[in-house]
Parts: structure tokens; C-alpha cells; sequence
């Protein structure tokens, strides 16, 4: 909890026609971005949202060693 400071994490869930939407919301001490996704499979748009979210938080990490 230290290192990332008061963090808070949405993720939603929609169908739109055949396709899956996921959306996050991340904000941290820091800043706040939003993420979005749409792939024909949830878990592909999952895993999508997972990869946008940790390299998100990585570079954010790693601006703030560079302080």
C-alpha cells in the first residue's frame, strides 16, 4: 500500500452485440487514467485490460525511482 499510495480500481463489464467491453478506472495519490478494451471473447478483452493496467502501474513505479 505504501508504494502505490491510495489506490482504487473499477473494472466494468458490457455486452455490445457480440463483442465484450471492459473498462477500468485506476487512481492512485498520483494520477488517474481510464483503460477500455472490446474483443469478441471476454477473457481476451480481460487479458488486454490486465496487460494496459500493469504496464500502466510499472511506468509509474519506475518515474517515480527516477526522482
Amino acid at each position: 500500500m505504501k508504494r502505490l499510495g491510495n489506490f482504487v480500481l473499477t473494472i466494468k463489464m458490457v455486452r455490445v452485440g457480440r463483442a465484450f467491453e471492459m473498462k477500468a478506472g485506476v487512481q492512485s495519490s498520483k494520477s488517474s487514467n481510464e483503460f477500455r478494451s472490446r474483443q469478441n471473447d471476454w477473457w481476451h478483452a480481460c487479458r488486454e485490460l490486465v496487460r494496459m493496467i500493469s504496464v500502466h502501474l510499472h511506468d509509474q513505479y519506475m518515474r517515480k525511482l527516477a526522482i
